[in-house]
């Protein structure tokens, strides 16, 4: 009987053991499923995320595109005129006038818009004329009068 007694608390020892690794076993996974609950939320937001980053992509190049368009017909009011000396206090509305005289078509200080020097690559070179008209029509009207005066 004492063999017995011995044995089922053994027994008992042993189921009581047994259901400590359960429960340990049991806190592990409750663990675990907290932190894939919280792992599915981070790549929820991560998805959201990149989401939201191809779409930004996507208006940017869009902006970019729409910018570049934006400058380049503001540049279609511009001429840019090359190699005229730099001379200590030009007035390049009075040079611009010159030229003007000279290609037959007298250029009014009210159809530009601006004319300023700038920067050239080639270094000794003057830099160069940026002429903006008021107008497409005006820089359209004094380029066929320079293609006139060339032929």
């Amino acid at each position: 009987m004492s063999l017995v007694r011995t044995e089922i608390a053994t027994v008992r020892n042993d189921i009581g053991d047994l259901r400590d690794s359960v429960t340990f076993c049991s806190n592990k996974i409750t663990d675990f499923e907290s932190k894939m609950v919280r792992l599915n939320e981070v790549l929820k937001f991560a998805k959201e995320i990149k989401e939201e980053n191809d779409l930004l992509k996507r208006e940017l190049s869009e902006l970019h595109f729409r910018l570049d368009r934006v400058e380049q017909d503001a540049r279609l009011n511009n001429v840019e005129i090359m190699d005229i000396p730099k001379k200590k206090d030009e007035n390049l509305y009075d040079v611009l006038g010159k030229i003007g005289e000279y290609v037959g078509m007298p250029l009014e200080p009210n159809v530009l818009s601006s004319i300023t020097r700038v920067p050239t690559k080639i270094v000794g070179k003057p830099r160069n004329v940026v002429v903006k008209f008021i107008s497409r029509a005006k820089k359209d009207e004094m380029m066929s009068a320079v293609k006139v005066k060339r032929m």
